[in-house]
C-alpha cells in the first residue's frame, strides 16, 4: 500500500552516520503533516541498520505534539541488516503501531497541516547506525543517554534533554488521502448521458 510520508527522509551522499551502544532517545524537528482534515498513522520508522558483529538493537518510533504530547508509539522492533545507509524500519504497519495509552492495531489519528515532533529511542545495548543530516541550529533536536525506554516512550517537555544539531532521518507514514467525486445523477442527464 502506497502512503504518504513526512519528516527527515532523505538519505543524501552529504549525510552523516551516526551509531550509538547505549539506551538512548533522540527526537524533535517540527515536520507538518501533508493533507488536511484527519489522517492516519501506517508506519513510525528511522533510517537504520545493526553495526556488523554486534548485538542486535532495537528501537522504538514515536510522534508528539510540537508541545510534546505523545500521540503514538510504534512497538519495540529488532534492526535488520549490517550495511549502511540502511533500510526505513520501525512500526511499518498500523498494527505495529499504538496511540498514546492504547493497544497496538488501535488506530492512531493526527491532523493534515499541523505540525509534530518524530523520534526514535533505541531500547537495549546493540549497536545502532542511523543516517542523520547535518546543518541544524542547535536545539532543533534533542537527545538523551541512559534511557530505558523499552516499555513506552515519554511524553517530552521542553527541558527534557541535550541541544544537538543533526536531524535523524525519521518519517511517518500516512494512509492516502483521496477526493471524493460525489456525481449527482440530475447533473449527468443528457443527450449524451447514460442516464438517458
Amino acid at each position: 500500500m502506497a502512503l504518504d510520508y513526512f519528516g527527515q527522509q532523505t538519505s543524501n551522499s552529504d549525510d552523516n552516520t551516526g551509531t550509538q551502544q547505549q539506551l538512548s532517545f533522540f527526537w524533535g524537528k517540527s515536520f507538518a503533516c501533508p493533507g488536511s482534515g484527519s489522517r492516519t498513522v501506517e508506519e513510525l520508522s528511522a533510517l537504520c541498520w545493526k553495526m556488523t558483529g554486534a548485538t542486535i538493537p532495537k528501537i522504538r518510533g514515536g510522534i508528539w505534539t510540537t508541545a510534546g504530547v505523545l500521540v503514538g508509539e510504534s512497538d519495540e522492533v529488532s534492526v535488520d541488516g549490517t550495511a549502511s545507509p540502511g533500510t526505513w524500519q520501525g512500526g511499518m504497519s498500523a498494527a505495529a503501531i499504538r496511540p498514546k495509552g492504547g493497544s497496538l492495531g488501535d488506530a492512531v489519528t493526527i491532523t493534515g497541516g499541523t505540525s509534530y515532533l518524530l523520534g526514535v529511542a533505541e531500547t537495549n545495548l546493540g549497536a545502532l547506525g542511523m543516517r542523520y543530516q547535518s546543518g541544524g541550529s542547535s536545539g532543533d533536536v534533542k537527545y538523551q543517554f541512559s534511557v530505558d525506554y523499552s516499555a513506552g516512550l515519554p511524553d517530552i517537555p521542553e527541558s527534557l534533554g541535550n541541544n544537538w544539531t543533526g536531524w535523524w532521518n525519521v518519517r511517518c507514514g500516512l494512509t492516502q488521502q483521496t477526493t471524493d467525486l460525489n456525481i449527482h445523477a440530475s447533473e449527468c442527464v443528457g443527450s449524451n448521458s447514460i442516464f438517458g
